[in-house]
């Protein structure tokens, strides 16, 4: 089931992998999510409720954090292979309260452009955020910290469990997965995160499918509106594809960096048709629940989402012939930014009727 990103002309029509994914057990289909590194906020409060032997549906999840429908553009990150990862707490807090999580954040988003760069960052988090922390690990709070892991986990999330002499003095857990109770023992915290969320009260429930639904609706709006860039700095809906596109321009453009800049590509291209999929799962939920949402609604998000799978799904890039793999790519970002638009004015009006 796993595909290299814009390697899709080679894989089955997302309409066809939908209906597969349908039989799989949730296990399975968590476990596939797992390899997104995308997914790690959705995949950390999913290891939050395993602890107290509950779960929560990722699909539900994802769309409540409004992340199922649309790419992100982050404009001062060169590398576009990490722009999924950009943005993934917009709504937390609020997603958090459908499923019975009590979240705090410890600072605003916004509140967080521009930290890690900052020298003075981490004398701040050591006099502001360390006894916080400290104060919600006596509690047994799990606080949910955005980078400072080490290596390949640095822009995660993950979960800081307890204090340690190591690092900055907290090590957790990032991204436990592909079925895995836990992750591979703890991780230590090398640098302070930028984001930090105590999740002071675990008392989980199975959401209410209309108040989700109306939510999930909310969130997407904001979303395809490009509603995150004051509070994030990054650009979504179809504004993150006039972004997208001025770096596919440029990627015949011979350089040291060329195969890099096309593998940032495929990921941000894998990483955009995963999370529409999800987005897709959850819509068809909903339309076997005959109270949730307007029939003809759903139909109209259902083809959206699939169009944009599709239409990012069918140039198959071959990596000899550079040229060929920038023209088909352009022509595939601007079909697919066309698609979100049409997505938008269907949640838009879905929006209006709430």
């Amino acid at each position: 089931m796993q595909r290299s990103a814009w390697q899709v002309g080679s894989v089955r029509p997302p309409t066809i992998e939908v209906t597969l994914m349908a039989t799989q057990s949730e296990n399975e289909i968590d476990g596939l999510r797992a390899t997104r590194p995308c997914q790690s906020l959705v995949l950390a409060i999913q290891s939050i409720a395993r602890k107290v032997g509950r779960t929560i549906h990722g699909d539900d999840l994802s769309a409540a954090l409004g992340l199922s429908w649309s790419p992100v553009a982050v404009p001062d990150q060169e590398d576009v292979g990490t722009w999924p990862l950009y943005a993934r707490d917009a709504f937390l807090p609020e997603a958090g309260r459908l499923f019975g999580l009590t979240i705090r954040d410890l600072h605003p988003p916004e509140a967080a452009l521009g930290l890690r760069d900052a020298e003075e960052f981490e004398q701040h988090f050591d006099a502001s955020y360390r006894p916080l922390i400290q104060r919600a690990l006596e509690h047994d709070q799990p606080v949910l910290a955005w980078q400072g892991w080490p290596g390949r986990h640095e822009l995660h999330w993950g979960i800081i469990r307890d204090a340690c002499k190591d690092g900055i003095g907290f090590r957790g857990e990032t991204t436990p997965g592909l079925g895995l109770t836990e992750s591979r023992g703890a991780t230590t915290l090398v640098r302070p995160p930028v984001q930090l969320y105590v999740v002071e009260t675990v008392d989980l429930k199975e959401p209410d499918r209309n108040e989700l639904f109306d939510q999930c609706m909310r969130q997407a709006n904001t979303v395809l509106g490009n509603g995150l860039e004051d509070r994030f700095g990054v650009i979504t809906g179809s504004g993150a594809y006039d972004y997208w596109l001025e770096h596919a321009k440029l990627l015949d453009e011979v350089g040291a960096d060329q195969v890099e800049r096309f593998a940032a590509h495929r990921r941000l291209a894998a990483a955009t048709v995963s999370a529409c999929e999800s987005g897709l799962r959850y819509v068809q939920r909903c339309v076997g629940e005959a109270e949730v949402g307007n029939a003809d609604h759903l139909k109209s998000l259902i083809s959206g989402l699939r169009q944009v799978c599709e239409t990012l799904s069918a140039p198959e890039l071959q990596a000899n012939d550079k040229d060929f793999s920038r023209r088909v790519s352009c022509q595939a970002l601007s079909d697919a930014r066309e698609a979100t638009r049409s997505l938008f004015s269907v949640v838009q009006r879905i929006v209006d009727e709430l």
